[in-house]
């Protein structure tokens, strides 16, 4: 699993709103998000709203709240709050992955902050110990026989499907006198 940190930077808006950022990453990644990148109050000349929640919503359905303490003097930074996720990879190439940071601040507005992870699949060295799973013997619409097989990694944990097509070429028939034997291959592809 491959480890990785994003600063979230931004400043609230003064009326409130929604800041976009991106970020691509390589298969399944533990994140260490790092806020000291965010203002602890609002753009607005002088920064008189002081942000006291920050909510991170994961597309998983996970969600992590942090409270800012409230004082009558000031806010301290969010320099110093961290934490970690992860995000997966997925079987299919160019997997989205969404991060929400929402930040209620105390005139009542809020800034959403959207962060989009493009996650690419790994390359296929970063796969180790694949294992056939099961076997499915079938037969399509057209009558063609089919072999489908299920594979499981286990680093990153991946599940991939080759369908065999388990029509035999035409052969001679064998001839017992010889001493080769007739080697079959079955055209495979591959589906992801």
């Amino acid at each position: 699993m491959n480890t990785t940190t994003y600063t979230v930077s931004a400043t609230p808006s003064p009326f409130g709103g929604t800041k976009t950022k991106s970020q691509s990453i390589t298969g399944t990644n533990n994140v260490t998000f790092d806020l000291g990148g965010l203002s602890a109050y609002d753009s607005y000349v002088g920064g008189n709203y002081r942000v006291n929640k920050v909510v991170v919503d994961f597309d998983d359905g996970e969600e992590l709240v942090i409270n800012r303490p409230l004082s009558a003097t000031g806010i301290p930074t969010l320099s110093a709050d961290t934490f970690t996720h992860i995000i997966e990879s997925d079987f299919t190439d160019l997997a989205k992955r969404h991060v929400y940071f929402t930040l209620y601040r105390d005139d009542q507005e809020v800034d959403v902050i959207d962060l989009k992870f493009t996650v690419y699949k790994a390359p296929i060295e970063k796969y180790d110990n694949v294992n056939l799973l099961k076997t499915d013997y079938f037969s399509d619409d057209n009558n063609d026989e089919k072999l489908l097989l299920t594979f499981i990694n286990k680093n990153p944990e991946v599940l991939g499907l080759s369908l065999l097509d388990k029509t035999f070429p035409s052969l001679p028939p064998p001839d017992n006198t010889s001493s080769f034997n007739t080697m079959i291959c079955l055209p495979s592809t591959s589906v992801e």
